[in-house]
């Protein structure tokens, strides 16, 4: 969270309270960090872990990856894998990011 609060110049209070106050559905921070665990996950299978390998390496089980992954961005592990990291990135940096920046004054 520090690291994304830093990237958008907020601190990770202000980026959540922005968060919560620019998306249209109700945020919470459970949904904002279960992106960023999407994101992880996709990271380390992307560099070749089984799924049940990289669910025991964030520490969760992998029916919760699977579940969060279905959250966000509403496929399952299998399908992920077939969005590309641009894509993925990209996609969270719209839904999750984008809200924070739009109304950010320089």
């Amino acid at each position: 969270m520090a690291e994304l609060a830093d990237a958008v110049q907020r601190s990770p209070v202000t980026l959540f309270q922005q968060f919560r106050q620019r998306v249209a559905e109700p945020a919470t921070l459970n949904r904002l960090l279960g992106g960023l665990v999407v994101l992880r996950a996709r990271q380390l299978r992307d560099s070749g872990l089984e799924w049940k390998t990289v669910s025991t390496r964030l520490g969760i089980h992998r029916s919760t990856l699977n579940r969060k992954s279905k959250t966000w961005p509403g496929c399952t592990l299998s399908d992920l894998e077939r969005i590309s990291p641009d894509q993925l990135l990209a996609a969270f940096a719209t839904e999750h990011v984008g809200p924070l920046l739009e109304g950010r004054t320089p």
